[in-house]
């Protein structure tokens, strides 16, 4: 059955949210206001249910690290904080529409059949890479997508990757995995910080 936060949520622990218990299909999971406090949070929605960020997450006390074990659509209105930011499988369509911070070295990594970023994404830590894979559909960076990395990063999308965002790295690579359509100008430096 789903699980349903409607106020502000701080973490005074790890938690554990998992909807698929006697049920592979799972069920929402809903936090309709803020989430604060530095520690792990992992969710497990299973096949069919529905993860969505209302409010911001991470916005004055940054969360540790952040797993989406499994899920169908994942959506992230406004910004996150975090140590970093995963999620293992996705049935559906995954989309951020605010902000990306992390500071640990496992950085971001997402995987869903769809994936689409609207705003920026940024590891502040000398290795905190970033991974996008859209496993069976299309990877869309928006122009606002700028990605900026302290490690790899690698682009997937298994039919296209469809990108207007920029890519800066600190002296690391960066692999477009899959065919590419520019949607605007797109700048890719990985000299930030190593001129080699």
């Amino acid at each position: 059955d789903a699980v349903n936060y409607n106020s502000a949520v701080t973490l005074t622990g790890a938690v554990a949210v998992n909807t698929t218990s006697g049920s592979a299909a799972g069920a929402a999971i809903d936090f309709d206001s803020t989430i604060n406090g530095t520690f792990n949070l992992t969710l497990t929605a299973g096949t069919g249910g529905n993860i969505t960020f209302d409010q911001a997450v991470g916005g004055t006390a940054p969360l540790a690290v952040i797993s989406v074990a499994s899920a169908q659509n994942v959506t992230a209105s406004f910004g996150i904080s975090a140590t970093s930011l995963s999620q293992t499988t996705g049935s559906g369509l995954t989309t951020l529409n605010g902000a990306v911070t992390t500071t640990g070295a496992a950085g971001v990594s997402l995987q869903n059949n769809n994936i689409t970023i609207n705003n920026t994404i940024t590891t502040t830590t000398g290795n905190g890479t970033i991974t996008l894979n859209a496993a069976s559909g299309t990877l869309t960076l928006a122009a606002a997508a700028d990605i900026s990395s302290g490690g790899i990063v690698e682009l997937t999308g298994s039919t296209a990757i469809s990108t207007a965002g920029d890519v800066t790295t600190t002296g690391d690579a960066v692999n477009y995995n899959s065919a590419v359509t520019l949607t605007g100008a797109v700048a890719v430096n990985t000299t930030s910080g190593s001129a080699a």
